[in-house]
């Protein structure tokens, strides 16, 4: 096997070793939602049995599980597991980078760029400090940044889309994001929540497809 074909091999085998990751994050997303949605709905009806037998109490009881179930799983699970995916996804978007300067021998690093995350960083070490033109992306990178928004309100803003105090929830930023995706349940206090896993499979697709895109840049 001669250089370039190693080189070529050992460039794939980089670039599964980053991306087959998002795969398998699809298939655990699937099967929590699955498992959880069928055990929960289980016990409503075991709930529901006992009802009809010891009266207010288990009524009671079904109102606090179906809370439980509409709410609290939802908002502690997929909001969760987004800001877990959303952080493997900053990493590696650094981790690229770095090899990409260890490649080219650059002696300024990713980390030495100012700014606030690192896929910011990221694409702003890839344009400024290579030259990579990273315009085919745009359509994947708007994507991402209304992503960043909602990870930023879930971790900065404890799930408040009220950001400006002193406007209505209408006039805020993000209330375009959140109100017009079916994936959000957000109530008449301006908090919010992600209420199913459509948005995290397709937070995986898209983190994918951008890493993905970008190696096919870095290699050109």
């Amino acid at each position: 096997m001669d250089k370039e074909t190693t080189n070529s091999f050992l460039n794939t085998i980089y670039k599964a070793s980053i991306t087959l990751p998002y795969d398998y994050l699809k298939i655990y997303i699937n099967a929590m939602s699955s498992n959880i949605e069928k055990d929960l709905t289980s016990y409503e009806a075991k709930l529901e049995e006992q009802r009809k037998n010891e009266g207010f109490f288990s009524t009671f009881m079904k109102s606090v599980v179906h809370e439980i179930n509409k709410v609290s799983i939802p908002k502690y699970f997929y909001n969760a597991t987004f800001i877990f995916i959303y952080s493997k996804f900053e990493g590696d978007f650094k981790t690229i980078c770095e090899a990409y300067q260890q490649q080219k021998g650059f002696k300024l690093s990713v980390s030495d760029l100012g700014g606030q995350n690192y896929i910011q960083r990221g694409k702003t070490y890839l344009e400024k400090c290579f030259g990579i033109d990273m315009h085919s992306l745009n359509t994947e990178w708007e994507g991402l940044t209304k992503y960043q928004k909602v990870r930023n309100a879930i971790v900065h803003n404890n799930s408040s889309i009220i950001a400006e105090k002193n406007r209505p929830m209408n006039e805020q930023k993000l209330f375009p994001i959140v109100s017009t995706n079916a994936s959000f349940s957000l109530d008449d206090n301006g908090d919010f929540h992600i209420k199913d896993k459509l948005y995290l499979l397709n937070f995986c697709d898209i983190s994918k497809t951008y890493i993905e895109k970008t190696l096919e840049l870095m290699d050109k």
